[in-house]
Parts: C-alpha cells; sequence; structure tokens
C-alpha cells in the first residue's frame, strides 16, 4: 500500500500512461485490381508507414493484404510518435492512402460482391486480360510519379528513433528495471524451510538498489552518497524440470533515481543485494533480515546496451548461486 501523503508530496509517475496510440486501418479493394497494382499499392502504403514522420518506428507496425473475404482486405497498423495528435495522424496518412489509390485507379470497397455475365462465346479467362488504366500507368515508361503530397520523403537514419529507448517515463530520471532473479542453488541463510527436494520457501525475498563504489547497506535506508531504494516483496516460485529444480524471483519493476543525485556515480557501479525479510507468510514482521546474495554491474555498459546480458548473484564465500535480470535506462520520451 502507498500512504496518501505521498501522492501529496511526490510526483507520481503513471506507468500505464499512453504516449502513443495504436492506428489502425481495415479496408478492402477491388478484386478487378490487377495484381502489379495491388503489389505497388501495397509497396505504397508501407513506405508511408515506415516514412511518415509522426509515425514510432520502434513500434510495431504492418501494411499488408490479409484476405480475399469482401474484396482484397488491406490491413494497416502503427502507432503515433510521443507528442503527436493522434487524430492528426490518422487524418494524413487516410489521405496519403487515399492519394495513392487515386494515382494507381485502385477502387477501395466496402462489402464488395461481384457478378459477371458473359456470353457463352467468350473463351474462358479472356476477360480478366484486359489491363486497367492503372495497370497501363504502371507499365508506362517512369511508372508512376506520386504527388508531393502523397508519398512522404524517406526519412533519415539520425530522425528516427535509437535503441536506448525502452519506454516512456518522466525526464530527468534514471530507471533500474528488475525483471526476476534466477537461483540454480539453494539459498542457504540457517532460517529456511525447506521441502522434500531441499527448495527454500516460505519468506519473501526484496533487492535493495544502490549506486556508487560500495555496495548499499541493508541495514539502513540509504547512504549519503546515493540513496538506496528497495523493491517490492517476491516470493520463491519453483519449477520442477527433468535435470534440475530451478528457482525464480519474479518482479519486473521499474525503479526510477533522480539522474541529478546519481549522475556523478554514474561512472561507477550499479549494486544489487538480495535480501530476505521476516518469518514465512504465515506473519507480517519484516524485521529480521537475512543478506542472501549481491550483484554488481557497471551503470555505463548497462545504459549503452540495450539488450544487457543477466548479472551473476554472488553468495557470501563469492559462488555463483544465479543471475539478476536487470536493465538501466534513461527515458527519453
Amino acid at each position: 500500500w502507498v500512504p496518501n501523503s505521498y501522492f501529496a508530496d511526490f510526483a507520481v509517475a503513471n506507468w500505464n500512461t499512453r504516449p502513443r496510440k495504436m492506428l489502425q486501418f481495415d479496408f478492402a479493394i477491388s478484386h478487378l485490381t490487377p495484381v502489379p497494382v495491388c503489389s505497388k499499392f501495397q509497396e505504397s502504403v508501407a513506405y508511408i508507414v515506415k516514412n511518415h514522420p509522426d509515425v514510432d518506428q520502434d513500434m510495431y507496425t504492418k501494411a499488408v493484404f490479409r484476405q480475399l473475404s469482401d474484396g482484397l482486405r488491406f490491413l494497416m497498423i502503427c502507432y503515433n510518435r510521443a507528442g503527436t495528435s493522434k487524430k492528426k495522424v490518422q487524418q494524413d496518412i487516410l489521405y496519403r492512402i487515399m492519394g495513392v489509390a487515386r494515382e494507381l485507379c485502385v477502387h477501395v470497397v466496402h462489402n464488395l460482391v461481384s457478378c459477371y455475365y458473359h456470353k457463352e462465346e467468350v473463351p474462358r479467362g479472356e476477360m480478366f486480360n484486359e489491363s486497367t488504366s492503372g495497370l497501363r500507368a504502371l507499365r508506362a515508361e517512369g511508372g508512376v510519379q506520386f504527388p508531393a503530397d502523397v508519398l512522404p520523403p524517406p526519412l533519415s537514419c539520425s530522425a528516427r528513433s535509437g535503441d536506448n529507448q525502452r519506454w516512456f517515463a518522466p525526464t530527468g530520471l534514471l530507471i533500474v528495471d528488475v525483471k526476476r532473479v534466477t537461483l540454480f542453488r539453494s539459498v542457504e541463510t540457517g532460517r529456511d524451510c525447506s521441502d522434500e527436494q531441499g527448495v527454500p520457501f516460505g519468506r519473501p525475498f526484496k533487492i535493495a538498489i544502490g549506486f556508487g563504489a560500495a555496495a548499499p547497506c541493508t541495514e539502513e535506508t540509504g547512504r549519503a552518497s546515493s540513496a538506496t531504494k528497495w523493491t517490492r516483496t517476491a516470493y520463491m516460485q519453483v519449477a520442477n524440470k527433468p535435470q534440475e529444480v530451478e528457482r525464480e524471483l519474479v518482479y519486473y519493476e521499474k525503479i526510477g533515481f533522480d539522474l541529478s543525485g546519481v549522475m556523478p556515480d554514474l561512472s561507477e557501479k550499479l549494486h544489487l543485494t538480495l535480501v530476505q525479510f521476516g518469518k514465512g507468510l504465515s506473519t507480517w514482521d519484516f524485521t529480521t533480515r537475512a543478506h542472501v546474495a549481491s550483484a554488481s554491474c557497471k551503470v555505463q555498459d548497462m545504459v549503452v546496451d540495450p539488450h544487457p546480458k543477466p548479472v551473476e548473484l554472488l553468495a557470501e564465500d563469492n559462488s555463483v548461486i544465479g543471475f539478476v535480470h536487470v536493465d538501466i535506462f534513461v527515458p527519453e520520451g
């Protein structure tokens, strides 16, 4: 639970806010449209999506023909860039798609039902051999030249978002994304309850997070050079596999640090300390703590790597007992 005073005294980061929204166009064109024209239409719409300045290129995009019902069904999906209006981006893309359809003489249809009437003396298949005006324009010298307001200019490499932008968050924060902890060795704290396979269970775990040259003190709330923050509690999850027993703590929690406060320590290390609390599920006594293991990594290496490797979790005897799956990034959106 969170005290009401926190909402009054501190800024709240809404992780469920949507800085970008999905744009979806689902329509059909006439199945009398020649295949080369269909191919050109699909390429042109895909080009619009990939080069539109207000489309977030890091998000999922699609521009394909997907069905033959009610005509040739076409589906386009993309997301507007953070800070732009969904309505304006959606309308602009719609105008551009219709511009492509006009230039290629493609007929957009709804609930199309086609009926063919022809004389018996007409050879089978001959009725489909006549080229449409769009196909003739496509085969002409120079091909189809679209107006400037239909196809946007190509985006430069610098205009596209970088790989380091993982997700949206308020500016001025350094985000530590603690995903999960995987343990492949039994946790020895002296107060463990174990099942028939020797797997500890019952008491919750937290992770203390701190920056600097030394690991954070788990008996205090923080240090002078870098405040220590804690994850929420997590309980051991056990998965039996054919050759081993895997223990896992699931967090998937993003914790923000004031970037101005930790900036001097970015050249040093991030420290993670796994601590076991209390006496189990039957009590709320979280006063007793047992240091289980610790992990550390260079902050700069984690920030620049979009897909960081898990960090080794070391016990007090410096033996590896598991891995911490963690990421560090500075939001840009």
